[in-house]
């Protein structure tokens, strides 16, 4: 009685148990099953396409490979990922109008485009030379689409002219479906990261706003009080110079009451007083609205500040009216030794940093006020009393004699 053989179907096949023929079949399949696994375990797009020309160049005719994105503000199509195993001419700061580009053609149609010699091709005028000028002859492009958004494309090339068969074609089509999720999967991840960087910026932010509003409580003294605002500040919006101007109406000047400028004391100094006209601080106070300026010219501000400050390396700033429960007290300014350091973003922080410096500044003038006028009365009840004492030992002479 003849016995059954145990077979175990979990060893792999050798190559050459199969057909000449499928060998190319199986490592393809092998290739997408590699690719799948990338997918799941990588987020950097340029690792994965370095990653897969290598593999592709194993079982085929592959020598390029890019990934072309769709850009919704501008309405081009720009150059991502690019790996090659040849020199290319193509810069990775490569931007086409969607009608130029090759994959332009595809993401707006949304069906593959396949060159297969590049020889006599006309189209698509620079790019084309460009693919030309590299020595490649076959070039497929295939839309990458998700259930989310159509995305841009993917392309393959090779220095072979009509490089590829229907099999290939067919393998293709595979490989940019498990592409289309590895960018899917970038993309979800770029967005989460962007939410949580924005969270970080947001409790950084609240973090400041609470910061201040202790220093607010714990000090009076004006310069003391601003020398800590500038610091807080600074943790967020990076500057190299921050000032508090007092606007005095009596005379239509401006005090340089405060200044935290570390790098740059030599030239401005505090309780300088310097005309309004012509000045940042000026224009900020008689708009009542914040002043951004990217590139401080002595030409759009003539007058004695603009230029102490350009003497200083100051290239760029924000300048931020103090409006008081009265009147409007002054500016903060907020400045940088580079041009247009600061954004329009930064201005939500700074204008609510500059409504609590106002509440302080409103508040410590006024105890300064109050201080003085208590000298002041302090100063006069010791004049009077020296002036009774006087009479009194002017009354006793007179009495005796």
């Amino acid at each position: 009685m003849s016995r059954a053989r145990l077979i175990r179907t979990d060893s792999p096949v050798p190559s050459q148990s199969l057909k000449p023929e499928a060998v190319p079949a199986v490592k393809r399949y092998e290739t997408l099953l590699e690719v799948a696994g990338s997918v799941l375990s990588q987020v950097d797009l340029s690792e994965l396409f370095r990653d897969l020309l290598q593999r592709l160049h194993e079982v085929g005719e592959f020598d390029f490979l890019n990934l072309v994105l769709h850009d919704p503000t501008r309405n081009v199509m720009r150059l991502n990922v690019l790996q090659a195993l040849i020199p290319v001419t193509l810069p990775m700061s490569l931007e086409l109008p969607v009608g130029n580009s090759p994959a332009g053609w595809v993401w707006q149609n949304q069906k593959p485009l396949l060159l297969r010699d590049l020889t006599d091709e006309n189209r698509f005028g620079p790019y084309i030379r460009m693919l030309k000028q590299s020595g490649i002859r076959t070039y497929y492009v295939f839309p990458l689409t998700t259930a989310k958004q159509p995305y841009g494309a993917v392309s393959f090339g090779s220095r072979q002219a009509n490089a590829h068969n229907d099999s290939d074609l067919k393998f293709m089509e595979q490989l940019v479906l498990q592409i289309a999720v590895a960018v899917d999967s970038a993309r979800t991840h770029d967005t989460a990261r962007s939410y949580q960087e924005q969270l970080t910026e947001e409790h950084e932010r609240l973090r400041l706003v609470y910061d201040i509003t202790n220093t607010l409580v714990r000090h009076l003294d004006v310069k003391e009080l601003f020398a800590q605002i500038s610091k807080c500040v600074g943790r967020v919006v990076h500057h190299d110079y921050c000032s508090l101007c007092v606007y005095e109406p009596s005379n239509n000047q401006f005090r340089l009451r405060a200044l935290d400028f570390p790098k740059g004391k030599e030239l401005l100094r505090e309780e300088t007083i310097f005309p309004i006209e012509n000045s940042p601080v000026g224009r900020a106070l008689a708009t009542h609205n914040p002043l951004l300026i990217n590139r401080l010219s002595i030409k759009s501000f003539p007058s004695k500040g603009t230029q102490l400050l350009l003497n200083s390396g100051i290239k760029s700033g924000y300048w931020l009216p103090l409006t008081g429960r009265k009147h409007c007290l002054g500016t903060l300014g907020v400045c940088s030794f580079q041009e247009s350091a600061f954004s329009h973003g930064d201005l939500d922080l700074l204008s609510e940093v500059a409504n609590q410096v106002a509440v302080a500044v409103d508040n410590a003038l006024a105890f300064q006020e109050i201080a003085e006028l208590k000298d002041k009365l302090a100063e006069e009840k010791v004049y009077l009393e020296d002036e009774i004492r006087t009479e009194h030992n002017f009354e006793e002479i007179v009495g005796e004699s």
